[in-house]
């Protein structure tokens, strides 16, 4: 009751430095909600997953059936006739020639375009243009009898832009586990920003009794004025520590408000408390990072992501790599069936192609290797770090609940007149001491269990309650 009196009556110089802003409570929960509905990083990740779509789209656009239709003059060179016999002698016949039809390339190399081609020559019959006017159908089929055939050409821009879009969509899960995980993590910071401001603005009030004390036994000529300065000092410095506390309390909750796409001015005001490392001492003791691992390998987004690149590389390479072929096409139409050979002299074009799509490849492979690293380490640094916290708490806990006891038994003799305050201000201080620890290493035990859920891939992206997932971050993930 009496930190609760304190913090009513000092609480108000954190916000009087910003009278424009507004401070709305908000628990995980709520956090969790505004961060799912209004981060500008899912956005950004979102505009990513639209990006690769379109990018889709227009590989598939290769493979759509196209309309061809085009009309206009074309002039003819024709023998003339003369008492119905052919001579030496050619004119010139104006034709309105009109073709229509569609083409098609299919995703094993082939195309065709069917169609078909009219002339409109007034006056002239189509004899007397020797056929040449005549309306003939078209076919243009091309069948690809070394490069393509079988759709690693055809295909592999398609493949490469398919397996590119599952990956910023496994990025987009990802970028949606690491914004609740970052929130999650930024709402533990402020909680524990306030909690350590609590103990400066405990330990200002204590100091302020104690120089009054102090000035008191001057005034009775009981001690001499450099105590009383000294203490000033000692305040002062303390008074600093505070401000910088009432300003990292602020920061911490505009960062919090901006993650979660809050517009200025309003702020969110963390509302909770932090974990307590009693009630996961036996979870941490049963922990082991191999199964974390094993759990993590099959289940990160990222990873997932990174896989889906390395896929999306191997068609480019594939692609690049056929090209090099010659090529030779078998065509045929109503009117001529041919055999087609062409090879670029030299194609530096297709070997550069080739080197930069393995150059692709190896980057993709990787860093996905260094993915794969990045998981192992953090996991096993997170469990770690989890069982070194265990074994310290009992001596930090047990470190402030014996302070508190001195204070109390100080206090009491204060009371009695058995002893002075210098006593129970150096209780106080050193209580000061002990709870700014234990706050760090609840933060600490709060932060971890939260990045291990991102980690090991651990935070459900398939419920709509924001509820579930705050419940996730209060526990160990179970592989």
């Amino acid at each position: 009751m009496r930190r609760l009196g304190i913090a009513l009556a000092l609480g108000a110089p954190l916000w009087c430095a910003v009278p424009a802003a507004r401070a709305d409570p908000a628990n995980l929960d709520q956090v969790v909600r505004q961060a799912l509905n209004g981060s500008l990083a899912l956005q950004h990740a979102k505009t990513k997953v639209d990006v690769a779509k379109g990018k889709l789209l227009v590989e598939k656009s290769a493979f759509d059936w196209t309309t061809l239709a085009q009309s206009g003059w074309q002039r003819f060179l024709a023998p003339v006739a003369r008492n119905g016999v052919l001579t030496d002698s050619v004119a010139y016949i104006d034709t309105w020639k009109t073709t229509v039809g569609v083409t098609k390339e299919f995703d094993n190399g082939i195309s065709v375009s069917p169609g078909v081609v009219t002339f409109f020559t007034p006056g002239k019959t189509v004899g007397q243009t020797l056929g040449a006017t005549q309306t003939v159908p078209t076919l243009n089929l091309k069948i690809p009898l070394i490069r393509g055939l079988g759709g690693d050409a055809a295909m592999s821009g398609v493949r490469s832009a398919s397996a590119a879009l599952r990956g910023k969509r496994f990025d987009y899960d990802y970028a949606t586990q690491q914004t609740v995980h970052d929130v999650v993590q930024m709402f533990w910071q402020c909680i524990a920003d306030a909690k350590q401001r609590m103990v400066l603005l405990e330990t200002d009030q204590e100091e302020t009794d104690y120089e009054r004390w102090l000035q008191s036994m001057v005034t009775r000529g009981q001690t001499a004025p450099s105590e009383v300065k000294r203490a000033q000092a000692v305040h002062a410095l303390s008074n600093h520590e505070l401000d910088a506390a009432n300003e990292g309390v602020l920061v911490c909750r505009r960062k919090l408000s901006d993650a979660v796409g809050l517009s200025a001015p309003a702020i969110i005001e963390p509302v909770g408390d932090l974990p307590n490392p009693d009630r996961y001492g036996p979870a941490i003791e049963r922990l082991q990072a191999a199964p974390l691992v094993s759990y993590a390998l099959d289940h990160r987004e990222d990873l997932r992501a990174l896989k889906a690149y390395v896929e999306a590389t191997r068609a480019n390479v594939k692609g690049a790599e056929d090209k090099l072929n010659p090529q030779v096409d078998l065509v045929l139409d109503p009117f001529q069936a041919y055999v087609r050979f062409t090879k670029p002299i030299g194609d530096n074009a297709g070997k550069g192609a080739v080197t930069a799509a393995l150059a692709e490849q190896s980057d993709a492979d990787i860093a996905l290797r260094l993915g794969e690293q990045s998981v192992r380490t953090d996991i096993a640094n997170a469990v770690l770090g989890l069982k070194q916290l265990w074994l310290d708490w009992p001596g930090l806990i047990g470190a402030q609940r014996k302070f508190e006891a001195l204070v109390d038994e100080a206090d009491a003799g204060v009371q009695r007149g058995t002893s002075d305050r210098r006593a129970l201000r150096a209780a106080q201080d050193d209580l000061a001491k002990a709870e700014h620890a234990t706050i760090d290493a609840r933060l600490r035990l709060a932060s971890i269990v939260a990045s291990l859920r991102l980690y090991t891939g651990a935070i459900a992206l398939d419920s709509d309650r924001p509820s579930a997932l705050t419940i996730e971050f209060s526990t160990f993930p179970q592989p």
